[in-house]
C-alpha cells in the first residue's frame, strides 16, 4: 500500500475515534461516569445553572468559579446546537450566587416555596421509598434584589435516575433564585387525626417536633447541619438540572409506625428563643408574601405555619396493597 495512503488512513481514523468521543450520537444514554486511571469509579458532581441566595451565610461547595466556564467535554447535538453534558470533569460551568447573612444582611423572605410533586400527586403504600425533595424561591427584579445570572438548561435523555442535562452555554438573567438555608430541619411524625383533620398538636421549637394529644411518634428528626457523610441525613445537593435542593429518601419500609397520617415538617433552626450552633437565622416565611406552588393531585395536604417560621405537609401512608380511607 501507498504509504502516503497509509498515512493519510491512519489520520482520518484518528480524527473520528476523536469525534465519536466528544460528540455523542442523539438518543445514546452514556454514563456519566469516568473511569480513572487506576480503574475506581469517579464521579464528577453538577454544576449549578440557577441562581441561588445563600440567606444565612452558609453554603455549599459548588463546581467552578463563577464567571470563568469551560467547555470542552462531552456533548450532546440536537438541532445543530451543542449541548454539554452535566457530571463530566471538562465541563463546568456555575450560575450566579449571592452570599448574605443575618449580620450583613439583608433579611430573605422566601416567597414561595415547593413540596415535591410526588407527596402531593397521591397517598402511599407502607414499603414505598419517598423522595421528600422542597425548594424555596425568592423573586428577583427589584432594587434590593436584582436578577441574577442563570445556564440555559435541557433535559437531553433519559428518565428517573438516569436523567442527563446540559447546557448550550447561553446564559439568562433569572427573575427568580432558589434559597438555601443552613438551618434547614425536616421532621417526619406520626399524627393520630385522619389527613384533612385538624391536629390537637403544638410545635416545640426547641426539639423540633410536634406535641400534644394528636402527636405521637417521631421516625426522623434533622437539620441539614448535623448531616455527616452517608445516607440517612438531612441534606441539601445541586439536582441534575443545576438547581439547589433539600432531599431526603424516606424507606418506610423500614422507618412507620403503621398506616395512617404522618405529619412531614421543615422548619428553620433559630425561631422562638432557639438557636444554632453557628449561624444565625436570615430566612423567613411571611404571611401575605410566603406562599406554596400547588399540585394537582390527591396526596399530601401542604400548610404554611407562619409563627413558627415552618411549612408541613400532612399524607396518608395505607397499609401495603390497601386502599387509602
Amino acid at each position: 500500500m501507498n504509504k502516503l495512503i497509509l498515512v493519510l488512513i491512519i489520520c482520518w481514523l484518528a480524527l473520528f475515534t476523536q469525534c465519536s468521543y466528544d460528540q455523542i450520537a442523539p438518543n445514546t444514554e452514556l454514563s456519566p461516569l469516568q473511569k480513572g486511571g487506576g480503574g475506581e469509579t469517579i464521579v464528577f458532581g453538577n454544576n449549578l445553572s440557577f441562581p441561588v441566595i445563600w440567606s444565612d451565610g452558609a453554603t455549599k461547595v459548588l463546581r467552578g468559579t463563577y464567571g470563568v466556564p469551560n467547555f470542552t467535554g462531552k456533548y450532546l447535538t440536537v438541532d445543530g446546537i451543542n449541548w454539554y453534558l452535566q457530571q463530566d470533569e471538562f465541563n463546568v460551568w456555575q450560575a450566579e450566587n449571592l452570599l448574605v447573612s443575618a449580620a450583613a444582611g439583608p433579611q430573605v423572605v422566601v416567597d414561595s416555596f415547593d413540596w415535591g410533586d410526588n407527596l402531593e400527586s397521591k397517598d402511599w403504600s407502607i414499603g414505598s421509598v419517598l423522595r421528600t425533595e422542597v425548594v424555596l424561591f425568592k423573586n428577583l427584579g427589584t432594587t434590593e434584589w436584582p436578577t441574577m445570572l442563570g445556564f440555559t438548561m435541557q433535559l437531553l435523555y433519559g428518565k428517573g435516575t438516569s436523567e442527563m442535562w446540559g447546557t448550550n452555554t447561553a446564559t439568562y438573567q433569572s427573575t427568580k433564585s432558589t434559597v438555601y438555608s443552613g438551618c434547614a430541619r425536616l421532621t417526619i411524625q406520626k399524627m393520630i387525626q385522619p389527613k384533612g383533620v385538624v391536629q390537637n398538636a403544638i410545635w416545640n421549637p426547641g426539639l423540633g417536633i410536634w406535641e400534644g394529644q394528636d402527636a405521637a411518634t417521631v421516625l426522623f428528626n434533622g437539620g441539614v447541619w448535623e448531616a455527616a457523610d452517608g445516607s440517612g441525613y438531612y441534606s441539601a445537593e445541586i439536582n441534575i438540572p443545576g438547581k439547589i435542593i433539600y432531599g431526603y429518601n424516606w424507606k418506610t419500609r423500614d422507618m412507620n409506625a403503621g398506616a395512617g397520617t404522618y405529619r412531614l415538617t421543615f422548619s428553620l433552626d433559630g425561631m422562638n428563643g432557639t438557636g444554632h450552633p453557628t449561624i444565625a437565622l436570615n430566612t423567613f416565611f411571611l404571611d401575605g408574601i410566603s406562599g406554596i406552588i400547588p399540585t394537582k393531585g390527591t396526596g399530601g395536604i401542604p400548610t404554611f405555619d407562619y409563627s413558627n417560621n415552618l411549612t408541613y405537609i400532612d399524607i396518608n401512608l395505607k397499609a401495603s396493597g390497601r386502599s387509602a380511607n
